[in-house]
């Protein structure tokens, strides 16, 4: 059975789903529940920049989306936007029917 794999943008070789490590997820990290000035995919985008920075989040490991919005205690779409942004800031990249992988 063949390989399905992804042709990457910046590199010369394809990358399939077994060329990627385990999906690692951090432990609980606690969204505080209270009002605060900042909105939720802020939040959820700083708990996510804190663990990549400490190391919880390894260079190589693939986040999952569904288990980081169970972790923060939030949905699926901050999650996503906190993704996004820190794609943008550098510190994940995002693979097309791959996912984000940490940089």
């Amino acid at each position: 059975m063949a390989k399905a794999a992804a042709r990457h943008p910046f590199l010369s070789t394809s990358i399939s789903r077994d060329d990627l490590p385990e999906t690692v997820s951090p432990t609980m990290v606690h969204i505080s529940s209270h009002p605060t000035t900042q909105p939720l995919p802020k939040r959820v985008h700083l708990a996510l920049r804190t663990q990549l920075l400490d190391g919880s989040l390894p260079p190589g490991s693939r986040l999952d989306y569904k288990q980081l919005a169970l972790q923060l205690g939030v949905s699926t779409t901050p999650v996503r936007e906190a993704v996004a942004q820190l794609a943008t800031e550098g510190f994940v990249e995002l693979i097309p029917r791959l996912g984000a992988v940490v940089r």
